[in-house]
């Protein structure tokens, strides 16, 4: 099952920038996420006879349509905001290019959301040292 994740990330990494996601291997799940960041881009779940996978997705409901259309077992997961794919070992290979459409577009929206995050921690960070400056506790 961790062929499957090497894989992924192996797809992911295509179009990622340096520096590379990497899998960090934690007691419960993988990790797929830069280095030194805590922020996953994606999780993976292994079980005995498959491995679990969340992706962000701009269009949730639509992603778990096409899959379920190509015979994988999709569904939404996180209330909603994220596709979850069950994949077996020979599911890479044969849906390699939907596979990769949907991982690409994972990446793509995980940088979206990090730009879009980078500019709220900036005004809170600014916000916490004017309040500390003036004598008044962080919001």
């Amino acid at each position: 099952m961790m062929k499957i994740c090497d894989r992924v990330a192996q797809v992911a990494n295509e179009i990622t920038p340096e520096p590379k996601l990497v899998l960090k291997y934690k007691k419960n799940h993988v990790a797929l996420c830069t280095p030194g960041s805590f922020f996953n881009v994606m999780a993976f779940l292994p079980r005995s006879n498959f491995v679990l996978i969340r992706f962000r997705a701009a269009d949730p409901a639509a992603w778990v349509t096409r899959s379920t259309d190509a015979g994988i077992v999709a569904e939404l997961a996180k209330h909603g905001t994220r596709v979850a794919v069950r994949l077996r070992s020979g599911d890479v290979e044969q849906h390699q290019e939907l596979l990769r459409e949907l991982i690409h577009e994972s990446i793509k929206e995980k940088r979206g959301s990090d730009s879009r995050n980078a500019g709220r921690e900036t005004i809170h960070i600014h916000k916490c040292s004017e309040a500390l400056l003036v004598g008044h506790p962080a919001p």
